[in-house]
């Protein structure tokens, strides 16, 4: 086995899909773009004078005027100020995300708010469970919003984030839920890569859903396997205490057989792991 330094560039660097990504900082400012004569005017102001795009504080009741009855944006408004509504209605968190994706629009916008709103506990309590409206009966999940309306490049890093969002914070069902969300979360309840891809593989889903399921399970056992190997290249090259100084063969094992598995199953992971899974102390 070969030597090994602490240099740092030996380090890669990682990356993702959700990479280049802009993050938003409450509160959130709606872009603005140049006028035209095809663009919405804005509403009128509400009657106690304050602006809709710099109003913090609502008054009680307000939220009631951002979607209709079909969680539909209202088109007297701007879409840009009607996402900064929404993102600063507490009322609405439990909904926000499937009111996101019914007035989902390409362009990046949409794609930013999404960010937000899976950094909060209170929007993601409705990823794997029935959507609070139909409109037909084929719009039963949030996933189907995206297989629906979300425009086709940008379905797969959606459907990740989501998978992503629920496997962070795994809230308890409060509702009627998907019938492949007890299967999802047992995925990710798993210590083993093995039983947590038997779990996934017989998903009845769409191709879309499994996969990006498998994906983000995949690259949460990298990560896993990554910091143990990590742990261990840095204390065999320093003297720093409590570090490991037996090489995890298991978990090197266990990296390089999910490899594996996404390379035949044609998995959308980061190739960063493949570079870290091809360095030669490794193999």
């Amino acid at each position: 086995m070969a030597s090994l330094t602490s240099d740092s560039s030996s380090q890669p660097e990682w990356s993702s899909q959700t990479e280049n990504v802009p993050t938003l900082r409450e509160p959130i400012v709606p872009f603005s773009p140049a006028p035209s004569n095809h663009m919405v005017q804005p509403a009128p102001k509400i009657s106690h004078g304050t602006n809709i795009e710099a109003d913090q504080v609502r008054s009680t009741g307000e939220e009631d005027l951002l979607v209709n009855s079909s969680l539909m944006f209202f088109s007297t408004r701007p879409d840009a100020s009607s996402l900064h509504l929404l993102a600063n209605t507490p009322k609405l968190e439990p909904q926000a995300l499937e009111i996101l994706l019914r007035n989902w629009k390409p362009g990046g916008e949409h794609m930013r708010y999404l960010n937000h709103f899976v950094q909060n506990s209170a929007c993601c309590t409705a990823i794997p469970v029935v959507n609070w409206t139909r409109w037909w009966g084929t719009d039963e999940t949030l996933f189907d919003l995206v297989d629906q309306i979300v425009a086709e490049e940008e379905r797969t890093l959606v459907t990740k984030t989501l998978l992503k969002a629920d496997m962070k914070f795994q809230l308890d069902f409060t509702r009627l839920r998907a019938s492949w969300a007890d299967a999802w979360r047992l995925a990710c309840q798993q210590d083993r890569w093995v039983d947590a891809k038997d779990h996934l593989v017989g998903f009845g889903v769409s191709t879309r859903l499994k996969d990006s399921a498998l994906s983000v399970v995949a690259e949460d056992f990298l990560e896993r396997r990554h910091r143990a190997l990590e742990a261990w290249r840095i204390g065999n090259s320093t003297n720093l205490p409590n570090m490991p100084r037996v090489f995890p063969f298991e978990d090197r094992d266990e990296f390089l057989e999910i490899l594996r598995d996404c390379r035949e199953m044609r998995l959308d992971i980061a190739k960063s792991w493949y570079e870290y899974g091809s360095m030669s102390w490794l193999v």
